[in-house]
């Protein structure tokens, strides 16, 4: 069952241009070294340009599981964290028609 994460950062001014940067080699990454990645979108609001959205799609749960234990992961949260004023987290399960 694929599982989709949609993200929404707010980023502290001074640091949009950092962590438009960051977060698109994190997704580089992502999709680079886990195999249940299978798709991550990086964009940024037309509205604010302090809020990013990231979408991205895992094979399954277990993807998930390892896409959060991974050390790239914990390395780029760690980096991006003081550059962060708000984060929102949603997951969405692809249900298949039967």
């Amino acid at each position: 069952m694929m599982i989709s994460i949609f993200v929404k950062y707010s980023i502290k001014e001074d640091y949009c241009e950092d962590f438009f940067s960051e977060v698109v080699k994190h997704s580089e990454r992502c999709l680079k070294n886990e195999k249940g990645c299978l798709l991550f979108h990086v964009s940024r609001s037309a509205e604010n340009s302090k809020h990013f959205l990231l979408y991205e799609m895992y094979e399954d749960a277990f993807a998930v599981t390892e896409h959060r234990a991974s050390m790239h992961y914990k390395n780029y949260c760690e980096y991006v964290k003081g550059w962060v004023m708000e984060k929102r987290v949603e997951l969405a399960v692809k249900n298949e028609l039967q």
